[in-house]
């Protein structure tokens, strides 16, 4: 009887455990969101144009522009053409265009006007470097052309055959004004005339060429010599000047009648 309630308690001590061990597991684990991120559909994923613009429409008929419809058509080319500003692609319509029999060269393929412009119409030649009149437009050849396709939902491809024709269209020189129709009809080569020389009265004509120099005195054509002075004597190496000695005006007046007065000549004695 002694030893029977010690193994009950050992077994409510495990069963408390137990419970203990289930709480802090609970306790520990983190809930699950009710939803998981980035699943599933969102009606706010997709695109909303910015307000004052629509969504383009990839559902419509491209036309002769369709990747499908050129790529099966073999006799079918792509031209580039490029337009100045001022001038709209559909007033090219009308435009006649002569053809080339060589597309190395640069040429003029007609012409197209608006209102006071006139535009000329160049194909670039394929060859840069083969000549040609230099009309500018070289970037165009370095372009690519990018075609829709209807059955991939109106998405851009590049297109299955390549630029067979750069074209550029650039507004004619500035010319000068022509003379009037009378001048034209007498001159039907049409280059134009020397200017006239006007005719002046002479009593008006007053002035005269006068160039530098041209009214100065002429002077006799006898060589100038300079005249050397007399140089002042130079001092002695030893560097004291000499005094010069001074006559007095007797010793002067002296010598004068010296020099004056004849000397008597002796007489030599004859000894017999």
């Amino acid at each position: 009887m002694s030893t029977a309630p010690g193994p009950r308690k050992a077994k409510k001590s495990t069963a408390n455990g137990r419970k203990k061990r289930q709480a802090v597991a609970s306790s520990s684990a983190v809930p699950a969101p009710p939803e998981a991120k980035n699943e599933g559909e969102n009606p706010h994923w997709a695109f909303q144009p910015p307000d004052g613009s629509t969504l383009l429409d990839h559902d419509v008929d491209f036309g002769e522009f369709d990747w499908d419809e050129i790529n099966k058509d073999e006799d079918l080319e792509i031209w580039l053409f490029r337009v100045p500003e001022g001038l709209k692609a559909k007033y090219l319509d009308s435009a006649k265009l002569d053809t080339l029999p060589s597309t190395s060269r640069n040429a003029r393929m007609g012409s197209v006007s608006r209102k006071q412009t006139q535009y000329d119409i160049w194909s670039l030649g394929n060859d840069p470097d083969h000549g040609g009149e230099d009309i500018g437009g070289e970037e165009v050849r370095g372009l690519s052309c990018l075609l829709p396709r209807g059955k991939k939902g109106g998405k851009l491809y590049l297109a299955p055959k390549p630029i067979a024709r750069h074209v550029v269209i650039a507004a004619k020189p500035a010319l000068p004004t022509p003379e009037p129709s009378s001048d034209n009809d007498s001159n039907p080569t049409g280059q134009p005339k020397k200017s006239q020389r006007y005719s002046y009265p002479a009593e008006l004509l007053t002035h005269r060429f006068m160039p530098y120099g041209s009214i100065a005195e002429v002077g006799s054509t006898a060589m100038d010599v300079d005249t050397v002075e007399s140089l002042p004597p130079q001092p002695s190496p030893s560097g004291k000047p000499k005094k010069t000695k001074k006559e007095s005006p007797e010793k002067g007046q002296k010598r004068k009648v010296e020099v004056d007065t004849p000397k008597k000549s002796k007489k030599a004695k004859v000894v017999s």
